[in-house]
């Protein structure tokens, strides 16, 4: 037998660090994962077993605290660095834009934007669907089936299994228009897109910020904010889409972005959960 006050794992939302997780959390043993982006160590608990920060309250917490425009104007700030091309996400060591000089003279209504078929699919609380399959083949079907102006952009920093999904998709659905994975996400947005299609990806509050409506199918980060239209049902799911035209971002939706950076990047950055001795 043994016996230990504390237990630490990479993630929580692969199987093999998932499981354990969970079994320390409900056996009220303490645990902690060190997967998230803005701690070293992230302290799990029962009602929210994720790697990632819980974001469920960041809108409310946010109107708690005072010098609310100034923070704002630091959480938009920030944001603006990303769009200069930097990796400043330590789960991208490069820039989804980054300046590719390649010419994308499209023009589509939408954009997906995929996930890696193989990371983190249930990084958040739920989704509409059991995977990044199955979303991007009911999109395809949807597509299709009425003839939808959209384009699609594969993850840039996917590895060699989702680039190989992607070549049989492109084989089974032929009539699909892709766009090329290194176009930096800069051109897509200045080409005049309406809206923005992913499951949770950073990418929605990117498209925001620029006014871009972003669409969402499951739980993320910009939840508890009023700038993702975030599907609750497919069938409303294919509402939003078809029906994008009728959807307006909302007057603050700017404001809510820098309210959102803020809590997510900013507010968390130096929020340790605990002290690791010198003697580990």
């Amino acid at each position: 037998e043994f016996s230990f006050d504390s237990a630490f794992a990479i993630y929580a939302s692969y199987v093999s660090h998932g499981s354990i997780v969970r079994w320390f959390s409900n056996n009220n043993i303490e645990n902690f994962t060190s997967a998230t982006d803005q701690k070293l160590f992230k302290k799990q608990h029962k009602d929210f077993p994720f790697e990632n920060l819980d974001h469920r309250m960041y809108r409310k917490d946010f109107l708690k605290l005072k010098n609310k425009n100034i923070l704002i104007e630091k959480g938009l700030t920030s944001l603006q660095k990303r769009f200069e091309g930097l990796p400043d996400l330590n789960f991208m060591y490069k820039s989804a834009y980054k300046n590719s000089n390649i010419q994308f003279n499209k023009k589509y209504d939408g954009v997906v934007f995929l996930h890696d078929f193989f990371d983190c699919v249930h990084l958040y609380r739920n989704m509409l669907f059991d995977d990044f399959y199955h979303w991007i083949i009911y999109l395809f079907e949807l597509i299709s089936d009425n003839n939808l102006n959209i384009g699609i952009k594969p993850h840039p920093l996917q590895i060699i299994d989702s680039d190989n999904v992607c070549s049989d998709l492109k084989k089974r659905y032929p009539n699909i228009n892709w766009i090329d994975s290194e176009i930096s996400n800069t051109e897509i947005f200045k080409s005049g897109i309406k809206f923005g299609l992913s499951v949770y990806g950073t990418v929605l509050s990117e498209l925001a910020y620029h006014n871009i409506i972003p669409i969402s199918c499951g739980d993320n980060p910009t939840s508890s904010f009023s700038f993702t239209f975030e599907a609750k049902s497919i069938k409303e799911y294919k509402k939003l889409i078809i029906h994008h035209k009728n959807l307006k971002m909302p007057k603050d939706y700017l404001e809510q972005v820098g309210q959102f950076y803020f809590m997510h990047y900013i507010n968390n950055s130096s929020d340790v959960d605990i002290e690791i001795s010198n003697d580990i």
